[in-house]
């Protein structure tokens, strides 16, 4: 899980450092780890679909992945979770 988690991180490095298409390839990769329970995968997920990283804005889908990560004691994605719930997102 690791390692699909780290390979996800790999192509948003390259993204920030090369600039290209490399965010739909870390959000395969996040969502690979993610599903087999990765919480900061999920957190990354959460912000990807929360900001439209790659993928279209979806705040349903962002505050589904957080609750998953927040559920595992993920802290960045339990503020994100109060975030929303304070703007009644």
């Amino acid at each position: 899980i690791k390692s699909k988690y780290a390979i996800g991180c790999i192509y948003i490095q390259s993204e920030q450092e090369e600039g290209g298409n490399n965010q739909k390839m870390a959000h395969e990769w996040f969502l690979r780890a993610a599903i087999e329970g990765h919480d900061d995968s999920q957190y990354n997920l959460g912000a990807f679909f929360a900001e439209g990283i790659g993928v279209p804005k979806d705040f349903v889908k962002a505050r589904y992945w957080w609750e998953k990560a927040a559920a595992q004691g993920n802290a960045k994605a339990r503020s994100y979770l109060d975030m929303f719930d304070k703007e009644g997102v």
